[in-house]
């Protein structure tokens, strides 16, 4: 390690700092992304991609649009941020918001098999008949159906226009000339727009989602009941030049699997030739094109995960990460460990020489994510092959159905931006070093993305399992410490050589011994490959049964390989082991991972504890705070002939550690532990590194327990009572009962007859002119006082100045004038409090509802007050332990300060450490006798203090909250789904009771001392 290295470890630079989505989801306006650049700044984050989404009124591409680009730009510049760009309106890209689709030549297509008697298609390939049982089909054969068959049409159609795409359709990735009017139309355009910023202060763009199979979520079928696959309309020309045959005759063995077809190669060469159109029509030319205009571009494919999910969507993955300057994922949700995406990326990024790779994360996890969950699921990431973030996302505004866009945001909305900058600088150190050297894998395992090409049908359920036991094999890797890259058939084919040594190259990467897990298929180029390595004295071992087919079609050239092949992974462990982690006992320590590095300063090892008491799914349900597995002990044996001395790197704090070890026969160990969901950093230097700190452990003397009945609190924001309930009255019709205000705002669209509002809306800036429906609307809300509150009230709503609001009878002034609560959008108004009563009290207000505003959304009332059972009571200034919602802060959205003082009278030096008791908060800051002591966000909940004084001292922890209890969503049957998104805040599970997030000091913190020199240990009980 450099002393450049340590000082950039100490302090690192932008590019290693998260990058979020911007989200541009409004009318957009220069001075406004001007501040919010700045605040990005203050918040430790290091760039960002300026992406439209839900809510975008600017004219997405048009004038209004570049200037605020190049506003964003050279803000950017003046702080020293990265701004980046991003190709699509909202997601996926191609269709550039209907800008490109709105030619009919450039719109996706798909293949459909749907049972008919009727007449055929007007794009139809036959009608056939089977006897069909599940996935079979037995006694397939043209024309009219025999007792007990089935008779179907297969047909092609242009995929239905949608809402989502601005009412037109996505792109026809699988067409190179409807991919080139997209380049033309979206990074053409960036080009000339932004001149020498392009590629020079905007180094990079970002592709989102691309895939040539429908949106199933997205894109409704318009046929109950059919099978539906890709396609393009010169599909059929251009698989009889592939292949030398016809598709037609073939394609309903795309959906089912037909005994008497047991030999057809058909399936597996339409998804070959589909693999190969999207990698060169779209990756290939957007990547040539970026790597001509001197941009990288970066982004990430849909569903890249599994074998089975990339065969559906985007073919085999590894295949584009080549024409990707910047390759990344996505791991939305805090749900799901998606390693092979990890492993997929990083491998083939090693094998063509693209260190940086960038994960979108974050998204889909809701308003009450923890630091700790946050480091966590970017932890595993980067221990598979990870090195930077792109965090979903920012918002720009949250007006509307804004807000409800997969939050939480990264921004001056959420309650944690004061103290973000601490989960930044972790990240930013560790991709320090994880973007130094190189990765240290020797074992290849073959990818069998191909086997999931045989295995695909209309059911999924056999690839989906091929993927499970696939998913088995490499977490057994993981649990023996065996780190790998998997190779990629078609990149082999291309680019694997066999070296002395001997040694298979492949790219850049370079492996002793090579493994191959179960497979349906194998590639005859990459048998020819594997015995030309065994010839030469290469291992190669067989951790899966021998594939019955060679390059699609059944042969026996694999099964005899495969015979003389070692089983189990045995074999391959002598040549391929650089580390080991091992019990007292000397048993392998599972569960942990690890990713090891080397450069000519010496050898850096991360590793991670993800948590899990055992292996889970890839699909799993294990929120991130329930992973509570700890490890207290692991033997970490290095293997190296080298010598050096080793430090322990530590990335919250910046510091650099000595750490003792032991030469071992292969090389040198170490012990050392985990806390739930803690990672680690080695670094095995061959140099010393001067001003490296000895580690001081600390022994506790004695401990006090801080147990004060009652904490002092103070806040840093008015507590809420949310109005989302009112009763109302549309026109001249009839008063309605009390409902929920986003259920009031669609039946008013209804009655309208408008569409509804929602995340997959027209976006605003592509709305058609068309009539606007309006009406009068009252809405009446009612609330208890119990007791007057304190001090100023307001009220917080957005566009106040459309409405006529009375409070019990009496107008109050909507001049939104007194700023505003979390967003600029939701203005405060002021509250006489004067105009309150003890018992039932009514906000009214009317207004001639249009269906091309923002819509109904919640109102806040904001003050000095608690409540409990809906009611306002009076405000507390202390709490006790416990849980703050029940307490009389159920919907506050801030963070709160807990505050007590103790005595100290002990004269002898020492230290005073804090240790955190069970509690409730996205992190923790500390302040000690009114000095900041430090931020914690995950374990170990601990922190040293210092040195007390003597008498008197004071200390606060203030307790970092979200905005999930004021904002939702409430009603939801579980309340931490898959995924926060705009649907999650229309569900009503249970209407008579809201999900609220526990906040708080739930147990007493501990107070430990350490004296200089020996003592005896005692407990103390501070009350």
């Amino acid at each position: 390690m450099s002393e450049t290295m340590i000082e950039l470890f100490s302090a690192p630079g932008a590019e290693y700092r998260g990058m979020p989505f911007w989200s541009w989801n409004g009318r957009l306006e220069p001075e406004k992304l001007r501040r919010q650049i700045r605040e990005f700044k203050a918040m430790g984050l290091g760039g960002f991609f300026m992406h439209s989404r839900v809510g975008l009124a600017t004219p997405y591409l048009g004038r209004e649009w570049f200037d605020c680009i190049r506003a964003s730009v050279d803000e950017a510049q003046k702080n020293g941020l990265i701004p980046c760009l991003y190709d699509e309106d909202r997601w996926a890209s191609g269709a550039a918001g209907g800008l490109v689709t709105c030619d009919p030549a450039c719109r996706a297509w798909i293949l459909y098999l749907h049972a008919n008697s009727g007449p055929a298609h007007p794009v139809s390939f036959g009608f056939w008949s089977a006897r069909l049982d599940g996935v079979v089909a037995r006694n397939l054969h043209r024309g009219e159906p025999g007792p007990g068959e089935t008779r179907f049409e297969i047909f092609a159609e242009e995929e239905p226009r949608n809402a989502w795409f601005n009412g037109y359709t996505y792109l026809d990735v699988l067409n190179p000339d409807a991919v080139k009017r997209f380049i033309e139309v979206t990074y053409e355009r960036y080009k000339r727009e932004l001149g020498e910023a392009f590629g020079g202060a905007v180094p990079a763009i970002f592709t989102d989602e691309p895939h040539y199979w429908r949106y199933a979520n997205l894109v409704p079928l318009p046929w109950p009941g059919a099978a539906d696959a890709p396609w393009t309309p010169r599909l059929p020309e251009l698989f009889r030049e592939r292949f030398g045959y016809d598709l037609a005759g073939h394609l309903p063995e795309l959906f089912y699997d037909c005994p008497e077809r047991a030999q057809s190669p058909a399936r597996y060469h339409y998804w070959q030739l589909l693999t190969e159109l999207f990698v060169n029509s779209f990756t290939r030319q957007l990547g040539t094109w970026c790597e001509t205009n001197r941009i990288a571009l970066t982004g990430h494919l849909l569903w890249e995960d599994t074998p089975s999910s990339q065969t559906r969507c985007v073919g085999a993955s590894m295949r584009h990460y080549p024409w990707m300057q910047i390759p990344g994922i996505d791991q939305l949700t805090e749900y799901g460990q998606l390693y092979d995406a990890c492993k997929q990326l990083s491998s083939a990024a090693r094998q063509f020489d693209r260190p940086v790779r960038i994960s979108e994360v974050y998204g889909c996890t809701g308003w009450d994510m923890s630091f700790a969950g946050y480091k966590a699921m970017g932890d595993w990431q980067y221990a598979l092959g990870v090195n930077r973030r792109c965090l979903h996302l920012s918002f720009y505004t949250m007006e509307g159905e804004a807000k409800r866009d997969y939050p939480a945001s990264f921004s001056p909305h959420s309650s944690f931006c004061n103290v973000l900058k601490f989960l930044e600088d972790y990240f930013a150190r560790l991709g320090v070093v994880l973007s130094h050297g190189r990765e240290v894998r020797d074992l290849l395992v073959i990818h069998p993305v191909e086997s999931a090409w045989i295995l695909l049908n209309r059911d999924l359920s056999a690839a989906q399992e091929f993927d499970r036991r696939l998913a088995h094999l490499r977490n057994l890797l993981f649990d023996r410490a065996l780190d790998f890259d998997y190779g990629d058939e078609e990149h082999l084919a291309q680019f694997g050589q066999v070296e002395p040594g001997p040694r298979l190259k492949l790219g850049s990467g370079v492996y002793r011994a090579v493994l191959l897990p179960e497979m349906e298929t194998i590639r005859s180029s990459t048998l020819a490959l594997l015995r030309r390595f065994r010839e030469n004295g290469g291992v190669v071992c067989a951790a899966g049964e021998a594939p019955r087919r060679v390059d699609g079609v059944p042969h026996p050239a694999a099964l005899e390989f495969w015979r003389d092949l070692p089983r189990g992974v045995n074999a391959v462990e002598p040549l391929v082991r650089r580390v080991r982690f091992t019990t007292k006992e000397g048993e392998p320590v599972p569960g942990l991972l690890h990713q090891l590095r080397e450069s000519e300063e010496g050898l850096d090892l991360f590793l991670c504890n993800p948590g899990f008491a055992s292996e889970v799914p890839d699909e799993h349900r294990i929120r991130c705070v329930e992973r509570r597995r700890e490890v207290p002990f692991v033997a970490v044996e290095l293997f190296t002939s080298r010598s050096g001395f080793l430090y322990e790197l530590v990335p919250e704090s910046g510091k650099i550690l000595r750490h003792p070890m032991e030469k071992s026969p292969d090389g040198y160990c170490w012990s050392t532990s985990f806390k739930a969901l803690q990672s680690r950093i080695f670094h095995f230097s061959f140099q010393e590194i001067s001003g490296a700190e000895n580690p001081e452990p600390f022994r506790t003397d004695f401990q006090m327990e801080l147990a004060p009945r009652e904490w002092a609190i103070s806040r840093d924001e008015p507590n809420v009572l949310v109005l989302d309930r009112a009763a109302w009255t549309l026109g001249e019709g009839s008063r309605h009962e009390p409902d929920f205000i986003l259920r009031i705002d669609d039946a008013v669209r209804r009655a309208l007859q408008v569409p509804v509002r929602g995340g997959r809306m027209v976006q605003p800036w592509a709305r058609r002119q068309e009539a606007v429906g309006h009406a009068p609307l009252e809405l009446e809300y009612r609330f208890d006082v119990a007791a007057l509150p304190e001090g100023e009230l307001y009220l917080a709503l957005e566009r106040p100045e459309a409405w006529q609001i009375t409070l019990n009878g009496v107008s109050l002034e909507n001049r939104p004038e007194a700023g505003f609560w979390i967003d600029d959008a939701i203005r405060r108004l002021p509250v006489p409090a004067k105009l309150l009563h003890c018992g039932e009290n009514r906000l009214c207000l009317s207004q001639e509802y249009r269906s091309d505003g923002a819509g109904l959304e919640a109102l806040y009332l904001l003050g000095e007050f608690c409540v409990e059972n809906g009611a306002l009571q009076p405000l507390r200034h202390t709490l006790p332990p416990g849980d703050w919602c029940r307490q009389g802060f159920p919907n506050y959205a801030g963070n709160m300060v807990y505050r007590t003082t103790f005595d100290w009278n002990r004269m002898e030096p020492g230290r005073l450490r804090l240790r955190l008791g069970e509690h409730g908060s996205t992190a923790l800051r500390i302040r000690f006798n009114g000095r900041e002591a430090g931020i914690l966000g995950w374990e170990p909940w601990e922190l040293e203090l210092g040195r007390p004084v003597c008498g008197r001292n004071t200390l606060e922890i203030e307790v970092i909250g979200s905005r999930r209890n004021a904002l939702g969503p409430f009603f939801l049957s579980e309340p931490h789904p898959l995924r926060f998104g705009a649907n999650e805040f229309r569900e009503y599970a249970h209407p008579e009771y809201r999900n609220l997030t526990p906040y708080g000091l739930f147990t007493p913190p501990v107070l430990l001392w350490e004296r200089d020199g020996c003592g005896v240990r005692k407990d103390e009980r501070f009350l």
